[in-house]
């Protein structure tokens, strides 16, 4: 019972979408650090919500998934879509299980289950959106409670 991974470079074209993608999302990455940085020294931490422990712990998922992202991209990882199989093609497998039914089925729904460099890429890409959407609202909310402190001093 066990597994055997034969390792085998991915397409170019899935390496080339690798490298403009992690260059992309580390630049992503720095201007989130930055911002960070900015707003930790900033008053609206002091009068806000807590909104930057989210915000650190979604870049730590970015961050976190980053290297498997890598991994899925450059390497063939024996999912059928992301592996850039086509349909009818005969192929050794990448993945070899020697096991009970339970395993067998794993390796089916690993198969033929979502391309994985592009979900982990839309997660990573989600976080980036969820880190940019929560400091806007932040500095929207701040926004409203100045005018609202401006033209009803009596709700202070």
């Amino acid at each position: 019972m066990g597994c055997l991974y034969r390792a085998e470079l991915n397409s170019i074209a899935s390496i080339w979408y690798c490298f403009f993608f992690v260059f992309l999302q580390g630049y992503l990455l720095y201007v989130g650090i930055e911002r960070y940085s900015t707003l930790a020294e900033s008053k609206l931490n002091e009068n806000s919500s807590s909104f930057l422990p989210l915000y650190i712990g979604l870049h730590g998922l970015a961050v976190t998934l980053l290297p498997f992202f890598i991994v899925s991209a450059i390497f063939k990882v024996g999912n059928l879509a992301n592996d850039c199989v086509r349909i009818g093609e005969k192929r050794p497998p990448i993945i070899h299980t020697a096991g009970n039914w339970c395993c067998r089925k794993l390796k089916a729904c690993w198969l033929h289950g979502l391309p994985v460099t592009q979900t982990l890429h839309l997660i990573i890409a989600s976080t980036f959106l969820l880190c940019g959407a929560l400091v806007e609202a932040e500095f929207q909310g701040d926004e409203s409670q100045l005018r609202i402190g401006k033209y009803f001093p009596f709700f202070d």
